[in-house]
């Protein structure tokens, strides 16, 4: 779904899958994909449909190796609409929507519990030393879906997205600080 370039030409890439033998490295984060296996499910089933796990991947467009991937997710449905960037110390930010309850979050969390529904999240993953430097649920008590993260040249992270949610936090001196109506759009 998402595609980010770092200055030496490496190809850092987000997406979903619902594979169980997705191509991992040995030094995955996450080595295997948490929730149902559906290897014998039956594809309409809803549950197949909504087992998502996502994956992150850095391969060397030189040589077409895969130096890093990783599943990463829970036990519902983690999903993006492409959502990835890259710092110069190859740390990778990125988001996108969960239904999953028992999603990785780090202690410094902005939320750490999922709302009624499905919430979005954002993370940053410095995969040189494979450790989560942030993972956190963000939204209401509504449907809340992150949609695109953007990493500006002198280090903010800017993220955006939608939200059902009428008690969805927002800052003093916000352009808009009360939800007017479904389907809102958030940035931050």
């Amino acid at each position: 779904w998402a595609l980010a370039i770092d200055d030496n030409g490496t190809a850092y890439i987000q997406g979903i899958t619902n594979s169980i033998n997705f191509p991992v490295t040995d030094d995955a984060f996450q080595k295997s994909k948490d929730g149902v296996n559906w290897s014998l499910g039956d594809p309409d089933d809803i549950d197949y449909q909504n087992s998502f796990d996502l994956f992150l991947s850095k391969i060397n467009i030189n040589t077409g190796e895969l130096e890093y991937s990783t599943f990463f997710g829970a036990k519902g449905s983690d999903s993006t609409y492409g959502s990835v960037a890259v710092d110069k110390n190859e740390v990778i930010y990125f988001a996108g929507t969960t239904t999953s309850i028992d999603f990785p979050v780090t202690d410094n969390a902005y939320r750490d519990a999922r709302a009624e529904q499905s919430d979005s999240f954002l993370a940053a993953l410095d995969i040189k030393n494979n450790n989560l430097l942030f993972s956190s649920y963000i939204g209401g008590n509504s449907t809340d879906d992150g949609e695109a993260i953007v990493l500006s040249e002198n280090g903010f992270l800017y993220y955006v997205g939608d939200t059902w949610s009428e008690n969805f936090a927002t800052t003093d001196g916000a352009y808009q600080t009360t939800f007017a109506g479904v389907g809102e759009s958030i940035s931050g």
